[in-house]
C-alpha cells in the first residue's frame, strides 16, 4: 500500500483549522481519515472509524483528556472535526474496573461523557431528541393558551420560536467568555418575551 501522505498537505490542515480553534492533533486526524476515506480498497461506502487522543477544554475551560472518535453519520472521505466528538477519557478508563458492563450502560457511560453530543450521537438521532423536547413544549404551549395564561397564537409556530430561543441561547452562553454575563442577559431576554406573551391575552 503506497502512502497518500503529503508534509504540505497536512501543514495546510493544521493552519486551516487552527484559524477556527481546531488543536494540530484533531486537525491531523482529520486529514489522515480522509486520505483513508478516499481509497476504495480500504473502505466500502466511507465506513469505518478513526480516533485520536488529545487535550480539550471543556464547557468550563477546564482542560481534559480526551478521544476524539468517528461519529455516526459522517463519511471518512469528507469527514469535518464535528465528526470526531470527544468523550472524557477518565469516567471511560475507570469502567475498565467494573466486574460487568452492559452494552445499555456503556452506551450510556459514553453518552453523558461527551464534550459534543450531536458530532457522536449522529443528526438524526439528535433531531429524535429535539423533537421529543419540542413535543414537551408544545403540550405545555397548548395548555398555556387553552387555560388563558398566553394569548391566543398558532401553538405549533410559537413553539418552534421558544425552542429556537432556548437553543440558540444556550449555544450563545457556551460560546462567549463571560457565560455568566451571557446567561444573565439570555435569561433577562426570555423572561421578557414570556412576560409579553402573558400581558398579551
Amino acid at each position: 500500500m503506497k502512502s497518500a501522505w503529503v508534509d504540505r498537505d497536512a501543514q495546510a490542515t493544521i493552519e486551516h483549522y487552527a484559524a477556527r480553534g481546531i488543536g494540530a492533533d484533531l486537525a491531523l486526524r482529520v486529514y489522515t481519515t480522509r486520505l483513508l476515506g478516499q481509497d476504495p480498497k480500504l473502505v466500502l461506502h466511507g465506513g469505518g472509524n478513526t480516533s485520536v487522543k488529545t487535550r480539550l477544554r471543556d464547557l468550563l475551560g477546564d482542560e481534559t483528556e480526551v478521544l476524539c472518535v468517528k461519529g455516526s453519520g459522517w463519511d471518512l472521505a469528507d469527514i469535518e472535526p464535528p465528526g470526531l466528538p470527544a468523550v472524557r477519557l477518565a469516567p471511560l478508563r475507570r469502567l475498565a474496573a467494573l466486574p460487568a458492563l452492559s452494552d445499555e450502560d456503556m452506551v450510556n457511560a459514553q453518552r453523558i461523557n461527551l464534550l459534543d453530543a450531536p458530532g457522536a450521537l449522529g443528526t438524526e438521532e439528535m433531531r429524535e431528541i429535539n423533537s421529543g423536547c419540542m413535543k414537551m413544549m408544545e403540550v405545555g404551549v397548548r395548555r398555556a393558551t387553552e387555560n388563558g395564561d398566553i394569548a391566543p397564537h398558532s401553538v405549533t409556530a410559537l413553539t418552534h420560536l421558544l425552542y429556537g430561543g432556548l437553543c440558540e441561547t444556550a449555544m450563545a452562553v457556551a460560546r462567549a467568555e463571560d457565560q455568566q454575563q451571557a446567561l444573565d442577559a439570555g435569561i433577562t431576554e426570555l423572561r421578557g418575551l414570556f412576560d409579553a406573551l402573558a400581558t398579551a391575552r
